[in-house]
This record gives structure tokens, C-alpha cells and sequence, in this order.
């Protein structure tokens, strides 16, 4: 038996590895299986569908940060990846279920060692994906007040001050189509050139 089989028994026969019934409800009617662990796949699985919750995409492809969500994702997921509990569709209901009876507590405490290294794992990404949002919402304040700057500028440019602008771009000699900023520049710089040298 090599390596890998040897800890593939010692799982199998370890008992926090194995799954677990529990039992709900004055005559313990309502039986639920918790997995004290989950496999990597399932486990990267989860972090996503947590995050997604909690940084949530909108229509224009934006993310918004949503901290309401975070407590129900991660407690949403953990039924959801470590027992056979199917939760109900509407949110309300899923809850009032989650938040207001002992069901999550009792599978936490199965599969807690486990669970924490998920949650932590979230709680990382999380915290990541929110300094992005943070950098890139203050890099969109700045472009905004750019634009808004740009427009203000652009009001005041009467007709006459236009046809004036077109004219000095006649004198630079640029082709009519395909015209580049590189081009655009040079030919500024050129002329700029030529007068200093007169």
C-alpha cells in the first residue's frame, strides 16, 4: 500500500471524516447528513459562491460591495456545501431558517475546523475584491471630475474659437484621415520648432 492509499484509509476510518446524521424537532422526525468536510473543488466552489453574494456584479459590469449579504452567504453555504439541507428559494424564509434556529449552529459544530478555513479563505477574497472597488472608485472620481472639467471647458468655446482652432490645425499639415495623437504632436511640436527657430 503506498503513500496515498495509506491516507486515504486513515480518512475512510477517521471519524471526524466521516458524515454525520442530526436529528431536529420535538420527536426528531427531521434527520439532516452533515459532511464535516468537503472536497477542494467544492471548497473553492463555495468561497466563489460567497463572494458573489457578498461583491455582487451589476448590469453595467460594475461591482458593488453588499455587507448586508455576508453573514447570510456564509451561513447560506455552509448548509448549502456540508449537509443535504435543500433551503428554501425565498430569501425571507431562508433566514428566518438560518438565522433564527439552532440549524446552522449544529452543523457548524461538525464541521467547524473545516468550515473556518472556508470562511476565512472568503473573508480574504472579500477584503481583497473591496480594495480594488475602493482604488478603482477613487480612480472614477477623478476621471469624472476630468470630464466634468473638459465639459466646462468645452462650453466655452464659441463657434468663432473653433473655426479658429481649425484653422491653426490646417497649418500644421496633417493628412485628412487616420491622424494620430502621436501625429497630432508632432506636427504641434514641428511648428512650435520652426517658429522658435525664425
Amino acid at each position: 500500500m503506498d503513500d496515498k492509499e495509506k491516507l486515504y484509509e486513515t480518512l475512510a476510518n477517521d471519524s471526524n471524516a466521516r458524515e454525520q446524521t442530526v436529528t431536529f424537532g420535538k420527536d426528531n422526525s427531521i434527520s439532516i447528513i452533515v459532511k464535516p468536510t468537503i472536497n477542494y473543488s467544492m471548497r473553492l466552489r463555495m468561497i466563489k459562491d460567497i463572494v458573489s453574494l457578498v461583491i455582487q456584479k451589476n448590469s453595467d459590469g460594475t461591482e458593488t460591495y453588499c455587507p448586508d449579504m455576508c453573514e447570510f452567504a456564509k451561513r447560506y453555504f455552509v448548509i448549502n456545501y456540508f449537509t443535504n439541507v435543500e433551503l428554501p428559494q425565498n430569501i425571507d424564509e431562508a433566514w428566518l431558517l438560518l438565522r433564527y434556529t439552532n440549524l446552522f449552529d449544529a452543523v457548524y459544530d461538525i464541521c467547524q475546523p473545516f468550515c473556518d478555513d472556508v470562511l476565512r479563505a472568503a473573508d480574504e477574497e472579500i477584503r481583497f475584491k473591496r480594495n480594488v472597488l475602493e482604488k478603482n472608485s477613487g480612480i472614477l472620481s477623478e476621471l469624472n471630475k476630468m470630464i466634468q472639467s473638459i465639459r466646462a471647458q468645452l462650453q466655452e468655446v464659441t463657434p468663432e474659437k473653433m473655426q479658429e482652432i481649425l484653422e491653426k490645425l490646417k497649418e500644421l499639415n496633417l493628412p485628412q484621415e487616420g491622424v494620430t495623437t502621436d501625429a497630432l504632436v508632432n506636427a504641434i511640436v514641428d511648428r512650435q520648432n520652426k517658429i522658435e527657430n525664425n
